[in-house]
């Protein structure tokens, strides 16, 4: 297993593994296709960030970083493939997330 950093070719991660959740736990709100949709204008832009943990070449899940203000960042978005739940692999990209956050001071 790997964590990785965004990059645009990963956008359609993001979104299919954040609807596939919305769709089995919750509904699927307009903001949340819009949001999902365009990770870099909603996301990376104002100055947050996208994970993906990947094992090989497939990535399994995927964490956000939503930039609130200056310093203070809300966890979001996160979601893991049903295949690959209960194997820590969530784990491994919340502790990978949080501590980027605490190195960049981050709250």
């Amino acid at each position: 297993m790997e964590i990785i950093s965004y990059q645009p070719q990963y956008a359609i991660y993001f979104k299919e593994l954040n609807i596939a959740w919305l769709k089995k736990y919750f509904w699927i709100e307009p903001h949340d296709e819009e949001v999902l949709g365009n990770p870099e204008k909603y996301i990376i832009e104002p100055g947050g960030t996208i994970f993906f943990v990947k094992d090989a070449e497939k990535i399994i899940g995927c964490v956000a970083l939503m930039k609130i203000e200056d310093g203070v960042f809300e966890l979001t978005k996160m979601a893991v493939i049903p295949e690959y739940q209960g194997k820590k692999n969530g784990k491994k990209l919340m502790d990978n997330t949080l501590d980027v956050a605490k190195k960049q001071g981050w709250e």
